[in-house]
């Protein structure tokens, strides 16, 4: 698999998070949409705003997985882009 097809993947697969945990906010919160993708692309990216917070125990067990398996994620792919930008620096000297 080359970087392309890796990066591609795993964008992906941080979409195809945002669109699951936003639907899973929108229905067990009950949350408008916005809200809902808001709630999760700030506990993938670490910003955890505090103005919307998850209210059941199912809530805040699947609020704490996406936070593990999102954060792991945008950092994978911060650091397969910034590895790759550093091989072509590297390459050009």
């Amino acid at each position: 698999m080359n970087i392309k097809h890796g990066v591609r993947d795993l964008i992906l697969s941080i979409i195809a998070l945002v669109i699951i945990s936003s639907m899973f906010y929108h229905y067990a919160e009950h949350w408008k949409w916005i809200d809902s993708a808001y709630m999760t692309i700030m506990t993938i990216t670490t910003v955890g705003h505090s103005d919307l917070i998850p209210t059941t125990d199912v809530s805040k067990i699947f609020t704490a997985t996406i936070a593990f398996v999102g954060i792991a994620m945008v950092l994978t792919l911060f650091g397969i882009v910034s590895s790759h930008y550093v091989r072509i620096v590297y390459d050009e000297k």
